[in-house]
């Protein structure tokens, strides 16, 4: 149960505004339109959808750095690569690490602040050239850092962030 207030706890849903144009007045001189910039869309943050294997994690590396064992490991494969969730004996998510490639910076950083929201995290500044925030208490702990267009979220039920901190290393490491 722990772990489901964790994820629930943890998982904040995105809220996506909507740009809306103004005309311009009817006596103004027509300019050139400057090119758009792509608004790439927050992704769907992924949910556990079948059994499979994480492919940015083994199951030895989450029980060793996150404590606890692990039962089983469910995944979303609808991202790329699939989200890996690690569930107890009793079918609990105990961890989960989602790699978020995008197609722009500013939507990496989204996806970062969605899960370790600015106002209410602390800084979290490894591995070296990574930044987002991080978070822990009893109902779990997030470690959410981005670089580039690369956003690397991981929950744990624990308590400590620490320990979703030694996963999104060892993610980062996989990934390069």
């Amino acid at each position: 149960m722990r772990a489901d207030h964790a994820l629930a706890g943890v998982v904040v849903a995105a809220l996506l505004g909507a740009v809306v144009g103004c005309g311009a007045a009817q006596d103004a001189p027509e300019v050139a339109a400057a090119p758009s910039a792509v608004v790439a869309a927050v992704p769907d943050v992924p949910v556990p959808r079948t059994a499979g294997d994480c492919s940015v994690l083994s199951v030895e590396q989450v029980e060793e750095l996150n404590g606890e064992r692990v039962g089983s490991v469910l995944v979303d494969p609808t991202v790329d690569p699939p989200a890996c969730f690690f569930t107890d004996p009793g079918g609990a998510v105990v961890a989960s690490v989602w790699v978020a490639r995008t197609e722009a910076e500013t939507t990496a950083v989204e996806v970062v602040d969605r899960a370790a929201p600015i106002s209410t995290s602390s800084p979290a500044s490894e591995p070296a050239g990574w930044s987002g925030g991080r978070f822990g208490g009893p109902d779990g702990a997030v470690y959410a850092v981005a670089r580039g267009t690369t956003a690397v979220v991981v929950t744990t039920a624990q308590p400590q962030s620490v320990r979703a901190q030694r996963l999104a290393l060892a993610v980062v490491e996989t990934i390069g």
